[in-house]
């Protein structure tokens, strides 16, 4: 890709059609003020959380505000997306809470591992986010799921979350740790 043209049509197409490395290489290669639909598409909707995020940062600020309106219109299940668009840790951790108890199991797993990493992975971390004692409880309750890798999920992010109440989580841990499950 990099050896191609960058007239629009090609970024244009790479940005439709085009895999993680293409997409990106689109976006940072778009001129100014040009494919705004389509970064405003990325931005609203790719899977790639690095993708959304860089195609955000290309729609020119008075632009980016209605993308983010858009987001907070949308069900949102991203923890990391969630924390680029709530800058208040209340209105965070409240949302956090919502992803924990989602009907999915991949969707709560996914906030569990975002807790435990404290979104170290993602491309907007916040490495000293305290999270609520509401998060801490909910995390407690998921160390009893019925799957081994939503239990062991719950137990990385107990582990982060474990100077909240230490007796309690001592006690879960030494459940979890008679688990048959090895995860």
């Amino acid at each position: 890709v990099r050896k191609r043209s960058r007239d629009e049509k090609t970024l244009s197409y790479c940005l439709s059609h085009g895999n993680r490395l293409a997409k990106k290489w689109a976006i940072r290669n778009s001129p100014e003020g040009k494919l705004i639909p389509q970064l405003t598409e990325l931005a609203i909707s790719d899977p790639d959380n690095s993708v959304r995020i860089a195609a955000l940062g290309k729609i020119p600020l008075p632009q980016q505000q209605k993308v983010r309106d858009l987001l907070r219109t949308k069900r949102q299940t991203d923890p990391y997306v969630l924390e680029s668009m709530y800058k208040n840790e209340a209105d965070f951790d409240g949302k956090l809470v919502e992803l924990l108890k989602d009907p999915s199991e991949d969707i709560r797993k996914n906030g569990l591992l975002f807790i435990g990493g404290d979104g170290k992975v993602g491309l907007v971390p916040q490495p000293n986010h305290t999270f609520s004692i509401e998060i801490f409880h909910e995390i407690v309750r998921l160390t009893s799921a019925k799957s081994g890798s939503e239990r062991s999920a719950a137990a990385y992010a107990l582990d982060r979350m474990s100077a909240f109440d230490p007796v309690a989580a001592k006690t879960v841990f030494l459940r979890l740790a008679k688990d048959p499950d090895s995860d």
